[in-house]
């Protein structure tokens, strides 16, 4: 699974983007 991981977030580095991106909306969410 480690290995699909990592090309995953090779072909798709926007993923990692986006996920972080959200994580940030919902502490801003719970924390604003």
């Amino acid at each position: 699974p480690f290995n699909v991981d990592m090309d995953y977030s090779k072909l798709i580095p926007l993923g990692k983007l986006k996920k972080l991106l959200f994580i940030a909306l919902l502490v801003v969410f719970f924390f604003g």
